[in-house]
């Protein structure tokens, strides 16, 4: 699990190198998406314009995902709560509490998140999410799926080699990842940030010339 910790924070800081720069005042994600993915935006600020002073902390509702893990949420515009699971699936929970619908992502267990990630909604409503992610007994091979509002699949990427955050969407609507890739059937290499645009092309990706520790920008 070393070799894994190492990556997991080299690769860390590369996604915030490129990815966690100062917002340019653009909507990031579906304009109106309530939470739109992981930390709320791509500077990672965690904060969002809503005032919830008027809440009283009476439970609505709950849901039991019994032994699944489920990913924090991201929020819709209307509500809708997309949650990610540890068997590679996305949830559609309506604000009341009703699953509206699953997409069932991967069929092979390696491609299984034993910690699942958040979704990202994108600028036209779209849900991006990734599976594999790190498990203790083997390292998954990931994908990404994008998947329309109503539960249908737009597009996939099988990476073959664990992904290690969540997407994130910039101001262009670009949906970026940080990727590893095999050395070996026992090894890990170096990360990779890759871009790709809302349909499912590779804009670009980067990978570092070592891992040892640098940030590039």
């Amino acid at each position: 699990m070393g070799n894994w910790r190492t990556i997991g924070a080299i690769s860390l800081a590369l996604a915030l190198a490129f990815i966690s720069m100062p917002l340019l005042g653009a909507v990031v994600a579906e304009e109106k998406a309530q939470w739109p993915m992981s930390y709320y935006d791509q500077g990672n600020t965690n904060r969002c314009p809503y005032d919830a002073a008027g809440n009283d902390g009476e439970l609505l509702w709950s849901r039991n995902f019994y032994d699944e893990r489920i990913s924090k949420p991201a929020i819709g515009s209307d509500g809708t709560l997309y949650v990610t699971s540890t068997g590679g699936d996305l949830i559609a929970i309506s604000s009341d509490g009703d699953e509206k619908w699953k997409f069932s992502g991967p069929s092979d267990v390696m491609e299984y998140s034993y910690e699942p990630v958040p979704a990202a909604i994108g600028k036209g409503g779209c849900i991006f999410f990734v599976t594999g992610s790190e498990h203790y007994d083997f390292y998954p091979n990931g994908s990404i799926y994008a998947v329309w509002p109503n539960g249908t699949l737009r597009w996939s990427d099988h990476l073959g080699a664990p992904v290690l955050t969540a997407p994130l969407i910039d101001d262009q609507g670009n949906i970026l990842i940080v990727t590893s890739e095999w050395i070996d059937a026992y090894n890990l290499g170096f990360s990779e940030l890759r871009c790709y645009d809302e349909e499912g092309g590779i804009e670009w990706s980067f990978s570092p010339p070592s891992a040892n520790g640098s940030v590039f920008s």
